[in-house]
C-alpha cells in the first residue's frame, strides 16, 4: 500500500507540475505575440530626420556633395556634361566654344573648379581616374546616371590633382534595354544650327551575375561663321572722332584679305581671287593715315581677326 501511495503521490505531482507548466505556457503565448507585432510596427516604419523637411541627395556624405541627377542632365539638351557642370556657381567656363573657339583647346571640354584650372580639378569615371585630361567628351552623356561634385577637401584622397575638388561621373550601370535619341535645333537669331543623335543598349548575361552596356553619341554644331550678322559682334571697335571716339561695327584691316592682298609695285590695290587671279581690292571706309589705311569699316574684301572663326 505504501508502494502503491507513493506511486500515486507521484503521479499527482508530476501532473500538478505539468498544469502549471501549461498553465505558464497559455499566459505567456499572448504576451510574446503581442512583442513580436510590436517589433514588426517597429521595424515597417521609417523615420527622417531633416533640417528642411526635404531629403536631398549628397547630404549624407562625409563632404558635402553636389548630386546632378539623369533628369537635370537632360535638360536644355546641351552637348556635353560639362555645360550642364557650367551652370554650377563653383565652376567657371574657361574652356567653352564661346570664349576658347580660336586656341588650341578647341573642342575640348574640360572642368574648371573655383578657376584653380583644370589641372586641380580631378575628374574620376566610376570612381576611377580616366586617360583623357578630364575632357569630357569623351564620355556619352546617355550613359550616365548621375554627377557628383566635390568641392574642396578631396586633395588629402587623391593629391594635388584635387585641390579644387572632384567630379565623378557614375554610369547607369543596370541599365536594360535600347534607347535611341536625337535632337535638333537653331538659335533665336535663325543661325548656330546644330543636330545629334545618340543611342545605348543595356543587357544582362550569366543569369545576372554580369551585365553590358555600350553607348555612343554624335554632335555637329555649325556654330556662327559670319559674325555680322549679330549686333555689336563683328569686330566693334573706338575709333578716334574729333575730340573724342566713336564706337563702329564692322572694324576690319586694311591691308589683309583672305586671299592675299598687293601693297606696292604696278599692281598694289590687287587682291587674289581663289583660282590666283587678280580683282581690285574692294575697300571700306578708311579710317586710318596712308594709302593703305591699318583699318577701315565695311568694305567687300575687308576681314577682321575673327571672321574665319566661328562663335
Amino acid at each position: 500500500m505504501r508502494k502503491d501511495s507513493d506511486k500515486f503521490g507521484c503521479r499527482i505531482a508530476r501532473g500538478s507540475s505539468i498544469a502549471a507548466l501549461a498553465a505558464g505556457l497559455l499566459l505567456a503565448v499572448p504576451a510574446a505575440a503581442q512583442t513580436v507585432a510590436e517589433t514588426e510596427a517597429t521595424a515597417d516604419e521609417e523615420i527622417l530626420v531633416t533640417g528642411s523637411r526635404i531629403a536631398r541627395a549628397g547630404f549624407d556624405q562625409p563632404t558635402p556633395t553636389t548630386v546632378i541627377g539623369e533628369d537635370e542632365l537632360r535638360l536644355g539638351a546641351r552637348p556635353n556634361i560639362q555645360q550642364v557642370l557650367n551652370d554650377l556657381p563653383q565652376i567657371r567656363p574657361t574652356t567653352t566654344p564661346t570664349v576658347s573657339n580660336g586656341n588650341t583647346s578647341t573642342g575640348t571640354a574640360p572642368v574648371d573648379m573655383r578657376g584653380l584650372g583644370a589641372d586641380r580639378t580631378l575628374v574620376l569615371l566610376d570612381g576611377r581616374r580616366f586617360v583623357g585630361g578630364g575632357n569630357l567628351n569623351f564620355i556619352p552623356a546617355n550613359l550616365v546616371e548621375r554627377v557628383e561634385v566635390v568641392t574642396g577637401g578631396a586633395s588629402a584622397a587623391w593629391g594635388s590633382g584635387a585641390v579644387a575638388g572632384v567630379v565623378n561621373i557614375l554610369l547607369d550601370k543596370d541599365y536594360d534595354g535600347l534607347s535611341i535619341g536625337g535632337n535638333v535645333g537653331v538659335s533665336s537669331r535663325g543661325d548656330g544650327f546644330r543636330y545629334g543623335f545618340d543611342a545605348k543598349f543595356g543587357t544582362g548575361f550569366a543569369d545576372g551575375r554580369g551585365h553590358f552596356i555600350i553607348g555612343g553619341e554624335y554632335v555637329k554644331d555649325e556654330g556662327v561663321i559670319q559674325r555680322s550678322t549679330r549686333p555689336q559682334l563683328n569686330s566693334p571697335d573706338f575709333i578716334p572722332s574729333g575730340t573724342g571716339s566713336e564706337l563702329l561695327r564692322d572694324v576690319n584691316f586694311g591691308n589683309v584679305t583672305l586671299g592675299g592682298l598687293i601693297t606696292s609695285g604696278v599692281l598694289a590695290g590687287q587682291t587674289f581671287n581663289s583660282d590666283g587671279t587678280l580683282r581690285p581690292f574692294g575697300r571700306g571706309t578708311a579710317v586710318g593715315a596712308g594709302a593703305f589705311p591699318l583699318r577701315m569699316v565695311g568694305g567687300a574684301d575687308g576681314i577682321n581677326l575673327y571672321d574665319t572663326i566661328p562663335v
